[in-house]
């Protein structure tokens, strides 16, 4: 982590004087957060300091998300006027959208092989109770493909009502 990855714009840039006052103001409360290991990752990454935050905020659970919102977010931490820079971030660097969505999957594929062992254990045991691991095991592999059913319903999913038109005309 670099001061140059921290605040990678001149002092002189408009707004880079709000931003290493609202840094120097938070620095120490940031190790506070749910989501610190991951700003911390993310600065190694080379993110400034405010994409990092915002990265590692959007990626936290919503329930332990603190602040709240985007916009608190935004006004306590990142020392700006509002959220609308955080959504022209967004707007202009899509990769910031990609490792929020990364960083959001991470705690489940850490787990991913431990996952697939478990999977193989229990799909490998010939107990009926293992028929569901099984079936996921062999979908997974392209080897299964269960069937596809359709249902036709009328309105909001009620029976629905054929009614049968007779056109046939008997001849006198």
């Amino acid at each position: 982590m670099t001061d140059e990855s921290l605040f990678p714009a001149s002092e002189k840039i408009p707004g880079q004087a709000e931003s290493r006052k609202a840094y120097s103001a938070i620095s120490e409360q940031l190790r506070e957060f749910v989501w610190w290991q991951d700003y911390l990752l993310l600065r190694d990454r080379g993110w400034d300091w405010r994409k990092a935050v915002y990265i590692a905020w959007a990626s936290s659970p919503t329930i332990e998300r603190q602040p709240a919102t985007q916009e608190g977010l935004a006004q306590q931490v990142l020392g700006l006027a509002s959220d609308r820079i955080i959504r022209k971030w967004r707007e202009n660097e899509p990769a910031i959208d990609n490792t929020v969505v990364e960083f959001q999957a991470a705690p489940l594929l850490r787990h991913r092989r431990d996952i697939f062992e478990a999977l193989i254990k229990s799909a490998s045991d010939p107990d009926p109770k293992s028929h569901a691991d099984r079936k996921l095991a062999l979908e997974m592999m392209g080897d299964y493909k269960p069937k596809q059913q359709t249902e036709i319903t009328g309105k909001d999913g009620e029976a629905l009502i054929v009614e049968y038109v007779n056109n046939w005309r008997d001849e006198d």
